[in-house]
């Protein structure tokens, strides 16, 4: 059985990642109209547009996870020179 501090830490990391895909989700919603409001007939915008909203978003979700997970570091560390097992 996990011990409590390897459970809670795992909850903080799920959070965080939780959070994050809801912060990308957010991100992709609010662009949507950018990339739709572009009428020009050049699709290369249109492409920049769709990749704004792919690269910020995993950006984003990166910046949200990633103290969640440098906190969950902290709760429950690593011992080093050993692989997590499953």
């Amino acid at each position: 059985m996990p011990s409590p501090r390897k459970i809670i830490a795992k909850l903080i990391m799920l959070t965080g990642i939780v959070l994050g895909l809801g912060a990308l989700t957010a991100w992709a919603h609010f662009m949507w109209p950018v990339v739709a409001a572009d009428t020009d007939v050049f699709p290369r915008h249109a492409m920049s547009g769709l990749m704004l909203i792919l690269f910020g978003g995993f950006g984003l979700l990166g910046l949200v996870a990633w103290p969640f997970k440098w906190i969950a570091d902290r709760i429950d560390p690593q011992p080093h020179g050993q692989q997590e097992q499953p």
